[in-house]
């Protein structure tokens, strides 16, 4: 089997020396989810309507990839995702494939105290469990009131992973601007190169 080692893979996966983080966001429906998160989600992108990103609803970091091709994802969800207690909030979702229809995917080469993937899954890790913040989000979006001290919510856990502070105010959109200021965005290269790999693990 032959693979490809990209420029921007993290944590040497596959062979690759680069540091820094991975950052997926979500511009798909949310048809599999519940009343609750449909509503929340549209709270949110009517608020950010007329923003760049306003057709983002929900970010992940990529912390590893296999040489299959999937991801181990981490973030906060309002799915009931965690593997051991079935409830939403942060987990770490592993073997993922990522359907390149859906997400926009970033590269942040690490800088000081920004974008350290290990600093990432240490923070995943310690807040692994902790229930996900429906009300926070959508505060975060139409009032800029902070909710829930020991709950996340999605575009609040990925960016504190990021190293930023005062992570409750990022609404997806406006983390999505920040990161696509301080990354770059390799979207059709990161999406080649999984396709290459779930090509190869084929053979």
């Amino acid at each position: 089997m032959t693979t490809t080692t990209p420029p921007f893979t993290p944590f040497n996966t596959i062979g690759g020396t680069a540091k820094g983080q991975l950052i997926a966001f979500y511009t798909g429906d949310h048809a599999g989810d519940g009343l609750a998160a449909q509503l929340g989600v549209g709270i949110i992108r009517w608020a950010q309507k007329g923003a760049q990103f306003a057709d983002t609803s929900h970010c992940e970091q990529i912390l590893a990839i296999h040489p299959n091709g999937s991801v181990d994802i981490g973030s906060a969800t309002l799915r009931r995702e965690h593997p051991v207690t079935g409830q939403n909030g942060v987990r770490v979702k592993r073997g993922v494939v990522l359907n390149p229809a859906h997400w926009r995917v970033y590269w942040c080469p690490q800088s000081e105290g920004l974008f350290d993937p290990t600093a990432a899954g240490e923070l995943l890790a310690r807040q692994d469990g902790k229930r996900y913040d429906l009300m926070g989000a959508v505060a975060s979006a139409v009032l800029r009131v902070r909710h829930a001290v020991a709950r996340w919510f999605c575009s609040e856990i990925v960016m504190a992973c990021a190293g930023f502070i005062d992570t409750w105010l990022f609404t997806p959109a406006r983390a999505e601007a920040v990161i696509a200021s301080y990354g770059r965005n390799i979207t059709q290269a990161f999406f080649a190169s999984m396709s290459e790999l779930q090509r190869g693990s084929t053979l």
